[in-house]
């Protein structure tokens, strides 16, 4: 009949909006929880950035380090290799020039990796410690010393 008619249209309209309202409950969830996805993705991405800075930083200062071993190797190499013996102006001269490698090295810099700048002195300074002093000509140990270890 008409009011059983009337109950039953009345239910389905409070269904209607009670299923319209959960809709928009989980539409706003789902909202919320996508800005939160984004949120979480860029701290990701800015850790991620973090982590590499920080591992580049690492490469660079691992080169660094590494370049410096080999320069205090090869002075002490070249020092123990003298021979004149441990000649006090080339050993003044070498503790001079590791002194001057505590001045920040010169890096060109690349769109992918920065590098320590590479060493031609360092070739010139084993051509020149391979000459024997006749090769070199008359000179004093001073000079002797100037002209095998050219500074960087």
């Amino acid at each position: 009949t008409e009011a059983e008619t009337e109950r039953i249209r009345s239910s389905q309209t409070a269904a209607e909006r009670a299923l319209e309202a959960r809709e928009k409950a989980h539409r706003a969830r789902v909202k919320g929880l996508e800005e939160q996805i984004t949120s979480l993705k860029e701290q990701l991405h800015q850790e991620l950035r973090k982590r590499q800075s920080f591992l580049n930083r690492s490469l660079v200062n691992g080169e660094e380090i590494n370049a410096l071993r080999r320069e205090i190797t090869d002075s002490l190499s070249f020092v123990s290799q003298d021979p004149h013996g441990l000649d006090p102006v080339l050993l003044d001269h070498e503790t001079k020039r590791l002194a001057d490698i505590h001045e920040p090295p010169v890096r060109h810099s690349s769109p992918t990796r920065r590098t320590l700048s590479p060493s031609i002195a360092l070739r010139s300074m084993r051509a020149a410690a391979a000459a024997s002093p006749s090769q070199l000509g008359p000179s004093s140990p001073s000079s002797r010393a100037r002209a095998s270890r050219p500074r960087y």
